[in-house]
This record gives C-alpha cells, structure tokens and sequence, in this order.
C-alpha cells in the first residue's frame, strides 16, 4: 500500500464517518476518535517502515508517535534504526535486544524472588493473614499493577480506542493468568486446595465480574454508574475475603461450644539480639551489597558462578534501593548502614521512575535535592534509634521488632522494580512487533499481554516453591480479578467522566475468542477442582496449557483472516 493509496483511504473514511456523525444521536467528537482510531491501525510503524527507504526510516521513528514507547526509558525503535546503518546491522541489534530481552526476563525473577516475596511473608504475618486472604489482595496489587495503570493510561490517552485495547489486555491477561500461571504451580508442585470454599468464592465472582462485563461489551457502552459498579464490586469482595475466616472461626466455637484461642500473635520476637558475628558495620555493609557471595565463592560450581556474575547489574542496583527483611536469615536480614541509606536511595528511586526527579516545585527548588534532604533526615533517624544487631523499636507500629516497617517499605519499592522491568519487557515486545510487522491486536493481546502477566507467572511460581501454593493459585484469581475490576472499572471511569457521557465499547471476533476462551478456563476449572476434590496435579497443568495454546491458534487464525 503506498502513501498515496493511504491518504486516498483515510480521506474516504472521514468523509463517511462525518455522514454519519450527521445523522446520528451521538457526539460529533465520538466519531472524530474513531476516525484517529481506524487511522492508527491503518498507518502502523511497521506499515510506515514499509513504505519508506532505509535512510529515512530513523526520521520516521524520531517524529511519528505510533513509533515511540512513552512509557519506558528507552525508546527501543529509535535505538535499533538510528544506529543501524543497513539491515545487517539491524539484524544484529535485533539478537542484542533478543538477548537483553531474555536478561529482563531473568532480572525480573530475580527481583521477585529475593526482594519482593520475603517481605510480602512478613506483611502477610504482621496483618494476620492467611495464605488466601493474602493471595487475593496483597499478592494481586503487586501483580495486577502493570494492567490497572496500564489500561488507565491507554483509555486516558486514547479514549474509546484506547478501551478497547484495554479490554483485550484484561481478558488476555486474565486467560494467560488461569491457564499457563496456574498450569506452571501444577507442573511445580502438586498439593491439595484445603480452602475448598473460599476457592469456590473466588472463582464464581470472576466467572461473574467476567460475565458482566462481557454484558457492558455486548451492549456496546458503559455508563459512569456500571463503571462506578467495577469499583465497587470488587471492594465488596475484598470485605468478604478478609471477614470469611473470621466468619468461619465464629461457626466453629458455636459448634464445639468451646473458647478457643485466637491466631497467636508470634511475628518475630525472637530476633536475635546476641553478638552472632564481630564484623563491623563497613565490613557488614560492603558484604551485603556485594552482588556476588564472596566468603562461598570458591565452594559454588562454574555454572552458579556464571549466573551470579549475570545478575551483578540488577542486583547491585536493587539491594541498594529495596529493603528486604527475611526471617529465614541472620538478625532477619538486618543491616544499620544499608538499612539507614534506603531511606534515601528508595525515595530518589521513587521520583526516578515518576520522571519528575529533575521538575521544581517552586523558585528552582529541585525535587531530587528536597528528597535526599527528606530522605537523610529518615536515614538518620533510622541510624540514631538502632544499633549493628538490633533493627529500631518502632512498637507504636507493630508489636513486633519494629522492623517490619522496612517489608512495607520494601514491597512499595518492589511493586515499582517489578512495574519498571514489566514496562521494558512491554516496549522489548512491541519492538519486536514493529520489525516484524505484526498488527496491533496480536502486540496488544499476545504480546502485549504477556508482557504485562510475566511477573504474575515468576511470582506465584516462587512462592508455590516455598511452600505456598495456596496463596499463588488465590493470587491466580485474584490477580485478575483485581486487574478487570479496578483496570476496567477505573479507566472507564475516567473516560465517561472526561467525555461527559456513556463511553462506547467495541465488538468484534477477538474479543467474543477472548470471552470464550477466559469462561471455558474457569468453568473447566471448577468442574475438575470439584471432580478431582481439590487436588491439583501436573495432568491438570497440562490441560490448561493446551487451552492457551488452542487459544492462540485460534488468535492467529481470525488475525490472518482465515476464520
């Protein structure tokens, strides 16, 4: 397609469009994005790539914004073109980025694994928690965040285009979630699903919250009040969660007819407080943020020498900004010095990734110079109330040690890792897209969704591995859930707020593939739960891998227009 049989297209479309906006009910402007929305899918990057000579192709990336990741720090298409001379060279940035792509991958296990579960254990503890409730809401923020905010930004950006983008990377996101999410648990581990109803609870809601919003698309708007209801709806569920065990407990000392004892209180008093070890406070700091194990290093073999040297980036920078207490290790992972420093190396990473680190808030007052100077005066009261063995005593928080609000602190930090890593991953994937000119419905609902759902897969794999397959397969369910109901309910908020009425939804084969696909994951799921009494196997892994795997040659094939 040349440029001139393009804009020929384009003229055509808007002149039908504004035909229509004539004799229609609705809003001229309505139409007016449709038009830009049909505009973008017609002049993709890689279509303009297409009809353009190498040469000029750098310009083309530089000044189209179909061509530019906003959301990133590193615009992936500019990098790849503007120093590519040829298409062998392109061709060989294409196996870096392949290659950077993979160590994304790795670093973002590697941040869940050592930083982001051990202190969602100790929140879990310190709020009394147990496994399902903490599945359903702390463990699905920190995984369901990339969805919410990024389904907020394309409705925000892009209006009734922009929903509908949203609306396939929810569903994608929620079929990639119960199918190959869980089949991994299964094929990790097998166990059985003690809590037999809260299990039942969750799964009938998402099979609900799905069916009304599949209601809201097959209607083909959604109001403020019906976006308003997401909201809301899932509020009323996380109320439900956290007051059924308690509602439980109560049934059960009517029926024994006996008093029986709360849930014991033992967080973590036992913290050892006795001089375990002479080294002193440089000494320990330097040992901690060494990336590599220097005291085993010779012990270890070739091939964990190796991977330790390949996480020695990622890991250097995020000891230094995440703050992580583990019970499992020594004064549960204390350390005065690097402790005292988060306060300010956490803060400035904060600013860093909300990119108004270099922006003043008035008379040239910068604010990463008022964040070091906030955050030494927490450093320094960290480094005053504690000493080398002893974390401080902040018992007006929790009955604890006190250390406990550096969890908190270190879950908030690494949400943000976990979002930033997503978001390369995301724009790695959509670079990829554009050099190989896939159409925006396969980036935004296959790629696109497993991109956003990667740190869903690693972090309910680990913490099935540590025992906990139980808040995994809830944080499974209410991962999603959490994801369609807020991502949906917020973002379409927004939009009819902005545009003063009901937000008009699209329809089309992909989406009614997404529904489908998504009611026959959970419903089968329910089925053989119930069937097989709650027990999970690598055989019902494997099931639910070929559901995404018939799921995504079915994609492919209304995508090529064969079906």
């Amino acid at each position: 397609m040349d440029t001139n049989e393009t804009s020929t297209k384009l003229q055509y479309l808007t002149s039908v469009f504004s035909q229509i906006s004539l004799m229609s009910p609705y809003p001229e402007n309505e139409y007016i994005e449709d038009i830009q929305f049909i505009s973008v899918f017609i002049l993709q990057c890689s279509d303009l790539i297409k009809q353009s000579i190498y040469s000029d192709i750098c310009h083309i990336i530089e000044e189209r914004s179909e061509c530019k990741n906003e959301d990133g720090f590193i615009n992936y298409p500019q990098l790849l073109y503007c120093t590519s001379q040829s298409q062998t060279t392109l061709y060989a940035g294409l196996i870096v980025l392949v290659i950077w792509l993979v160590y994304m991958f790795l670093s973002l296990a590697f941040v869940v694994d050592n930083f982001f579960c051990p202190s969602l254990e100790v929140i879990a503890k310190t709020l009394r928690m147990n496994d399902n409730v903490a599945g359903v809401t702390l463990l699905a923020l920190g995984n369901g965040a990339p969805d919410v905010f990024c389904a907020i930004v394309a409705v925000k950006s892009n209006g009734t285009s922009g929903i509908r983008l949203a609306v396939g990377g929810l569903l994608g996101s929620g079929i990639f979630i119960t199918t190959v999410v869980v089949g991994s648990i299964a094929m990790v581990t097998n166990f059985r699903i003690k809590t037999e109803i809260a299990y039942l609870r969750d799964i009938i809601v998402y099979m609900g919250a799905c069916f009304w919003m599949y209601y809201v698309v097959w209607d083909g708007g959604i109001s403020l009040q019906e976006a308003i209801g997401f909201i809301c709806l899932y509020a009323v569920y996380v109320i439900i969660v956290v007051m059924t065990p308690r509602l439980m407990e109560w049934i059960e000392r009517l029926r024994d007819s006996q008093q029986r004892g709360h849930i014991a209180k033992s967080i973590a008093g036992d913290l050892h407080r006795e001089t375990t070890s002479q080294t002193g406070l440089i000494k320990s700091f330097l040992l901690t943020i060494c990336p590599v194990d220097i005291i085993h290093w010779k012990q270890t073999s070739l091939l964990s020498k190796l991977c330790a040297i390949m996480k020695v980036p990622i890991n250097f920078v995020v000891t230094l900004t995440t703050p992580v207490v583990d019970y499992s290790k020594e004064k549960h992972n204390w350390n005065r010095l690097l402790n005292s420093l988060h306060c300010i190396t956490g803060s400035l990473f904060f600013v860093f990734v909300v990119k108004v680190v270099l922006s003043s808030v008035s008379d040239n007052v910068l604010v990463w110079l008022i964040t070091i100077c906030v955050g030494t005066l927490l450093a320094l009261i960290v480094f005053v109330t504690s000493t080398n063995h002893v974390p401080p005593c902040y018992q007006w928080f929790f009955q604890g040690t006190g250390q406990e609000v550096f969890a908190y602190i270190g879950f908030f930090v690494g949400v943000i890792w976990i979002y930033v890593i997503a978001n390369e991953l995301i724009n790695i994937l959509m670079t990829i897209g554009i050099i190989f000119s896939l159409s925006d419905d396969v980036i935004g609902i296959l790629l696109l969704t497993v991109g956003n759902s990667i740190a869903d897969l690693f972090t309910n794999i680990a913490n099935a591995k540590t025992g906990r397959p139980v808040m995994s397969i809830s944080a499974c369910v209410g991962g999603p859930l959490l994801n369609l109901m807020l991502g949906f309910g917020i973002s379409c908020t927004i939009g009819t707020l902005r545009k003063g009425d009901k937000l008009l939804l699209g329809s089309g084969p992909m989406q009614y593939l997404l529904f489908v696909t998504l009611g026959v994951s959970l419903a089968s799921s329910l089925l053989i739960m119930v069937l097989s009494r709650f027990r999970v196997t690598k055989w019902y892994g494997i099931y639910l891998w070929c559901i995404y795997l018939v799921f995504l040659v079915m994609a492919l094939l209304i995508e090529t227009d064969v079906i």
